[in-house]
């Protein structure tokens, strides 16, 4: 479909008419340009088809073959003529018909080019493929068939006078690709020249483009801590600047470091390799400088900056990780484990475990060179009860960081068995033990326990004197929760070089039950008095006075000498003690006293006994364990009576506040606290009722 538009009235400009009566009549695929010779050159012409019998309709754009205006005739019928008009051609004629109009052809000599837009891009690329485009449009429309681009050239050049080249571009493709590698510069001029298909060409003025260069990218590690110690990998790699796309083929590289700013540069050729390794110990200064220079597929030279590393460990932080608030079984392996936490990334080296019952004394239990967080503490290594453990970790330089928080657990457990160390073989033998929460100890001697006690005490003198030859020497401790360690052992081999003999005697004293004691025939300077071969007093006289016997009882004496732990033993003397009546005696005021009378028949004696137990619930168990523990609790209850203002009620009223002995008809003895009373108080007579209650007690003490 083809218009007319009206050009010689004062039309709206989109004013058209379809001249489909006529142009109907037009083959337009046998419709050429009409390219002529003249003057031994080819001019187009464009032709316009004036309808002339029709006012207001002027031009119809509508192009002849080359051959001439002769067919133009041949594309009207039924009787339309046309004339043609061209100052070259100089032909003209007219035809007309009573029925039809006619035309008028008239040949337009101005030739129609192309004018080409560039695309704004001005960015190309040296390793990657580049792309440009533009557009082209005609510079009149007038022709039947449009004036299209034939084919383009992309030329580019280096400076002003450099070398053009071409990438060609066929039919009318209006992109072209330029391959990577093309350029190797960072800028170029570039040119765009098309030809149409009417064989006219244009082309654009000169235009600067800037190259994109490839880039070193992705490089590690650019700051940081660097383990000169060990072999350090560095790696990088190239991309093309300002494009997204996969990583440049490298061709060789030079990585170059520094150890400080002020060394001299060392380098290692690499191949096509992005990385290399660094042996151990290369690094000898505080800071590591490094830098890499690679060339590319297209040998384009590219380098990183220069990037600095410190060779300076941090230090470590601890954190306890388990167990945390847990009862742990010490009697099997326990598994602790932390964190490592380190500013530079790097593994721990070495570690120290430590362990405390009170959070201020503190022990190693474990230390080890290893880069695993975890180890295990075999059985029996920790002590029974709150136990609080931390741990520190070394970096690379061998250094320890902080100590981690304090995590508690509460161990359930015997405690290991102590280790004895004999410090004295003497007569008189001293030994000493190691503990791990220990609360009581018990000291036995050749089956015999000769010390129980509770507390922390480590270390044991034999109050006695032992007899020569081998003897066996026993400790065991107790936990908080009453649990017993196992007995650890040792011998003791001991000579003594005695004196003169010692004869000893002993008498029962007829005022009180108590026993005097004589020694004879020695100049020691010492005598330590013996009952039942237990010790009960010493002194530097041969005389001794023993008011806590009660029954039968052995004694002997030791007399000891200046400057020597030798003794001579006496042989045992035999005295027995009994009571018809209860007897006091009074450690505060040295006194006795007898209970004569009470309103009963006999003095009422009541009794009372426990020992201590240990009640323990373990998980999966529906009934406490129990420990049994050494110590007891016994008390003693009686009643007596004084007559008022007699000096045994004083005697009485002195001792109460006191540690007393009371001994009764049948035997029996008790030694403790008489601290309280009540009475039933009468015109004559003072009725007591009291308790003793059972106490430590240290004779030797007493006695000295």
């Amino acid at each position: 479909m083809y218009w007319v538009k009206n050009t010689s009235q004062s039309y709206p400009e989109d004013h058209y008419w379809r001249m489909s009566y006529l142009l109907a009549q037009f083959d337009e695929n046998t419709i050429t340009y009409n390219t002529r010779q003249n003057e031994g050159t080819f001019v187009t012409y464009w032709p316009y088809v004036t309808w002339s019998s029709v006012p207001g309709f002027d031009t119809a754009n509508i192009t002849p073959e080359s051959e001439g205006i002769e067919k133009i005739r041949l594309l009207l019928d039924n009787g339309t003529y046309v004339r043609g008009s061209s100052n070259y051609l100089g032909y003209t004629g007219k035809a007309t018909s009573a029925r039809r109009p006619y035309l008028d052809v008239n040949f337009d000599d101005t030739p129609i080019t192309l004018e080409i837009s560039p695309s704004s891009l001005r960015t190309l690329y040296r390793e990657r493929d580049s792309s440009f485009s533009w557009s082209v449009t005609p510079t009149s429309k007038f022709s039947i068939l449009p004036v299209t681009q034939e084919s383009a050239k992309f030329k580019w050049r280096v400076n002003y006078t450099g070398t053009i080249h071409e990438i060609a571009v066929q039919g009318k493709k209006t992109t072209v690709t330029i391959p990577a590698g093309t350029f190797s510069t960072d800028t170029v001029e570039a040119q765009i020249q098309v030809t149409a298909n009417n064989g006219e060409s244009s082309e654009t003025e000169w235009m600067t483009f800037t190259v994109k260069n490839v880039m070193i990218a992705d490089e590690s590690p650019k700051t940081g801590f660097v383990d000169e110690k060990t072999p350090t990998r560095f790696s990088w790699n190239i991309k093309q600047s300002g494009a997204t796309s996969t990583a440049i083929v490298q061709t060789s590289a030079v990585f170059s470091y520094k150890n400080g700013a002020s060394d001299t540069e060392h380098t290692i050729s690499v191949g096509a390799d992005k990385f290399v390794v660094v042996p151990a110990n290369t690094f000898t200064a505080d800071s590591v400088l490094w830098q890499v220079t690679a060339t590319t597929q297209y040998g384009n030279i590219v380098s990183s900056p220069w990037y600095t590393l410190t060779t300076i460990e941090a230090t470590s932080t601890a954190t306890g990780i388990s167990p945390a608030n847990e009862v742990v079984n010490g009697e099997q392996p326990v598994r602790f484990e932390w964190a490592h936490v380190i500013s530079t990334g790097t593994l721990q080296t070495k570690f120290d475990l430590q362990i405390s019952q009170d959070q201020t004394t503190w022990s190693t239990i474990k230390t080890a060179s290893q880069q695993d967080t975890f180890t295990e503490i075999q059985p029996y290594a920790l002590p029974a009860g709150t136990v609080y453990w931390r741990v520190r970790t070394y970096n690379t330089d061998d250094l320890p960081g902080s100590w981690s928080t304090p995590l508690q657990i509460i161990v359930i457990a015997p405690p290991p068995a102590p280790g004895i160390t004999v410090i004295s073989a003497d007569p008189k033998w001293s030994i000493r033990w190691s503990q791990s929460g220990q609360q009581g100890y018990e000291v036995e001697f050749d089956g015999q326990i000769v010390k129980a006690d509770f507390g922390a005490e480590t270390r044991y003198t034999y109050p006695a004197y032992a007899e020569d030859g081998d003897h066996t020497v026993r400790v065991r401790i107790q936990n908080t929760y009453s649990i017993w360690s196992e007995w650890a052992e040792a011998a003791i081999s001991i000579e003594n070089d005695p004196g003169e003999p010692v004869m000893l005697t002993a008498t029962v004293s007829p005022d009180a039950p108590e026993v005097n004691l004589v020694a004879a025939g020695s100049d020691g300077d010492s005598f330590i008095y013996y009952r039942d071969g237990i010790e009960i007093g010493r002194t530097d006289q041969p005389t001794f006075t023993d008011r806590f016997a009660i029954g039968h009882a052995v004694y002997s004496v030791f007399v000891t000498y200046s400057g020597s732990g030798n003794y001579s033993a006496s042989d045992g003397a035999e005295a027995d003690v009994s009571v018809k009546v209860p007897w006091l005696y009074s450690a505060k005021t040295k006194q006795w006293v007898t209970l004569k009378m009470s309103e009963k028949e006999t003095n009422g004696l009541g009794q009372s006994y426990s020992i201590t137990a240990a009640f323990l619930h373990f998980a999966g168990s529906h009934k406490p364990s129990v420990e049994y523990g050494v110590s007891s609790d016994r008390s003693m209850s009686f009643s007596a009576g004084f007559l008022n203002d007699s000096e045994d009620l004083q005697k009485f009223l002195a001792m109460v506040g006191g540690t007393v002995c009371a001994k009764w008809p049948d035997g029996d003895m008790i030694i403790g606290a008489l601290f309280s009373w009540e009475r039933q108080h009468g015109r004559i007579y003072t009725e007591f009722s009291t308790k003793i209650i059972e106490t430590e007690f240290d004779e030797v003490a007493e006695n000295g």
